[in-house]
């Protein structure tokens, strides 16, 4: 099955607009960068959104209308696609909606709307060093349906697992403007973020090759937590 993929995807050409990937939680940071490098490497996309113009518009790119956490508006939005890339994730729950509404359920929406349809691959974003904070609910929520994804006999899955995002060093910059800049343990700790027009590459990538493998992923540069508040204090 997964040969089938990649030989089709190796094609190019006129195989090229056959190729149907659906991009779920395509209206956010990263699901608006995967559409774009999708659509540029010759797959239609469906983009799933709530509202209608959420999703970064490209030629090839169809918005579909669902929402995630109800599986009756699902229905159908996986039929003749070849793939899924689920970026669903939220970074702060609330009282109404929760890390296991998102992070798990709504992932899991889609999955069974792509084993439904006979979708051939699914691949999902989840985090790097994941078993070092399951403890988190964010993270136990992703890892929950990692654990569902990877047990599918029905598709192949993939699971990106990226170090972390460029977006994220904000939070860096918005802590030196108020005058503090908080590290994790004695801010030795490394990181090496990765800008999201390089991961939707790594995701769409990964549509091809071996199936059922986990891909860690980062960026070129690393830094310690100290040197990322002192280059925010610099910035601010």
């Amino acid at each position: 099955m997964g040969e089938r993929l990649a030989e089709t995807a190796a094609k190019g050409g006129g195989l090229a607009a056959e190729r149907t990937l659906v991009v779920a939680g395509a209206s956010g940071y990263l699901g608006r960068h995967v559409v774009q490098a999708a659509a540029a490497q010759g797959w239609h996309v469906k983009a799933l959104v709530r509202r209608a113009g959420a999703a970064e518009p490209a030629k090839g790119v169809e918005e579909v209308i669902a929402t995630v956490t109800d599986p009756a508006t699902l229905q159908g939005v996986c039929d003749g696609a070849d793939a899924v890339i689920s970026c669903l994730g939220i970074t702060r729950q609330t009282d109404k909606v929760t890390y296991a509404d998102i992070d798990y359920q709504a992932n899991a929406n889609v999955l069974r709307e792509a084993e439904r349809a006979g979708c051939r691959r699914f691949a999902y974003v989840s985090v790097f060093g994941a078993q070092a904070a399951i403890h988190t609910d964010m993270v136990a929520a992703k890892e929950r349906f990692v654990s569902e994804l990877m047990a599918s006999t029905k598709l192949e899955w993939v699971i990106i697992r990226p170090t972390g995002f460029f977006s994220d060093m904000r939070e860096f910059l918005d802590m030196a403007m108020s005058g503090r800049c908080y590290v994790l343990g004695d801010g030795t700790s490394r990181m090496n973020p990765i800008h999201g027009e390089d991961l939707a590459n790594v995701c769409v990538d990964a549509l091809s090759g071996e199936p059922n493998r986990q891909v860690p992923v980062g960026g070129p540069e690393t830094f310690t937590w100290n040197e990322v508040c002192s280059l925010a204090f610099q910035a601010a």
